[in-house]
């Protein structure tokens, strides 16, 4: 176990979150180390969906698509 944890250690994203929280308080089990890393998934997962949500154009520009409607009357 201690091998383990050792080299999901090693392989984390240098300075990210996780990264920080496992060097201030280093997880005693293998199964703390997953414990604490499913929770930071979860986390960044919700911040993903929350960036791709506000992303997309259509949700940012409801007043464009109805100009569109109307299309060119010009003849």
């Amino acid at each position: 176990d201690d091998m383990k944890k050792y080299l999901l250690e090693r392989g984390l994203r240098p300075r990210s979150d996780f990264a920080k929280a496992i060097g201030i308080e280093k997880p005693r089990t293998l199964d703390e180390l997953l414990h604490k890393a499913q929770a930071y998934m979860q986390y960044e997962e919700v911040g993903v969906a929350d960036a791709i949500r506000h992303a997309r154009p259509e949700d940012n520009n409801p007043a464009r698509e109805s100009q569109r409607k109307g299309g060119d009357r010009r003849k």
